[in-house]
């Protein structure tokens, strides 16, 4: 009876050790994730900064190429 005791523990620490490696991963991803952001606003904001009318103009033209970009990926998955 100790023997299958001792077996649900550590099978229990093993999933255990599991589920923190992953959460470190997803975690890791998303410090990434902010650093980068924090990146491209701070180019971004230097860049309005110099050019505002020509920043709009590409801001325009790259919000059209995502809504053509999603409405591509609706047509696939009809």
């Amino acid at each position: 009876m100790n023997m299958i005791f001792i077996i649900k523990i550590l099978l229990l620490i093993g999933r255990f050790r599991y589920m923190m490696k992953s959460t470190m991963n997803v975690v890791k991803g998303v410090g990434l994730g902010m650093l980068a952001g924090a990146a491209v606003t701070m180019v971004g904001s230097q860049v309005m900064k110099t050019d505002k009318k020509q920043m709009k103009k590409n801001a325009g033209k790259a919000i059209k190429a995502m809504g053509d970009v999603i409405d591509g990926v609706q047509y696939m998955f009809k």
